[in-house]
């Protein structure tokens, strides 16, 4: 069985910066309670020595001056959702184990995407723009 891993980098920031133009150009950090501390679950690209499940406390001490977003998980869930909802007009068979990332099963599609190009063109079609995503066949 051949398929296309979608893989959408920094999935909760674009969804955040689609509702708020203003992040693009300033440092943000999405965060989520995991017990009783708060842990980064996102952040802006520009942000590139942060990760996800970091503490909040350490992450501020290295960007003090990022804007602070609390994560709003149904917004995300609905917006990924869209988008499974898109790949489905692609083929069938779509799987989405966690927001950001898809697996569409392409076996049989050649008739309609000749070659991996076109099936790939096809992808970014129900992508929405602010989103850049990384794709593998295997």
């Amino acid at each position: 069985m051949r398929l296309l891993c979608v893989i959408l980098p920094h999935f909760y920031w674009r969804c955040e910066a689609r509702r708020r133009p203003d992040l693009e150009s300033r440092p943000a950090i999405i965060t989520r309670a995991s017990g009783s501390q708060k842990v980064v679950m996102d952040h802006s690209p520009d942000l590139d020595d942060l990760e996800r499940d970091m503490p909040l406390q350490q992450a501020l001490s290295r960007h003090g001056q990022a804007v602070l977003l609390h994560a709003d998980i149904p917004h995300y869930r609905t917006v990924f959702n869209g988008m499974l909802d898109g790949l489905e007009t692609v083929s069938p068979l779509v799987e989405g184990p966690e927001p950001g990332l898809a697996y569409v099963g392409i076996d049989g599609l050649q008739l309609l995407y000749p070659d991996d190009d076109a099936l790939i063109g096809a992808v970014r079609k129900v992508i929405p723009d602010a989103f850049t995503p990384l794709f593998g066949i295997a």
